[in-house]
């Protein structure tokens, strides 16, 4: 499903799928399929004079195939690899990080550095969320287990009552 709509019109070539309202951002966020969580996706950086477009993409030589068409004179300022479930969160977090430079859109006048930075901190933000996710995961999982533990037992229990009578 390429060139899903986002919010404020942003296109993207991500496979969105279930929409969930993010409290941080208020606004509706699209997480994608399992199946594509594996897959990488990318955040990237350019720079065209004195201007920065940060963005997100999953084929990152396509799309600067796409932006070269458009306008040669760019430059590449940062290309990260991040994990796909996080990669619009990321992305809009950086925007957010440089909400007072924004000429437009995904447009800013902002130095190379204050990118790097911005993305660096949006990333270790996304890896932190990531972390308590999973433990959190893994605390619910342990819960289950022992609940489907304790169902178990208590059926055992009801069954040995039930033949003892």
């Amino acid at each position: 499903m390429t060139g899903t709509p986002l919010p404020h019109g942003a296109q993207h070539d991500l496979p969105w799928t279930d929409a969930i309202r993010d409290p941080e951002f208020g606004q509706s966020l699209r997480y994608m399929r399992a199946e594509d969580e594996a897959k990488p996706a990318y955040i990237y950086a350019i720079r065209s004079g004195a201007y920065i477009k940060v963005g997100l993409t999953l084929h990152p030589e396509k799309r600067m195939k796409t932006i070269l068409s458009v306008n040669p004179d760019v430059s590449v300022v940062s290309l990260r690899t991040v994990e796909r479930r996080y990669v619009y969160l990321i992305e809009k977090r950086v925007h957010r990080l440089l909400a007072e430079s924004r000429l437009y859109g995904e447009w800013f006048e902002a130095t190379n550095a204050e990118v790097h930075a911005s993305i660096k901190v949006a990333i270790n933000e996304a890896q932190r969320a990531r972390r308590a996710h999973d433990a959190e995961m893994k605390r619910r999982d342990g819960s289950l287990r022992c609940a489907i533990a304790w169902e178990a037992l208590a059926a055992s229990h009801r069954e040995a009552v039930a033949d003892a009578a």
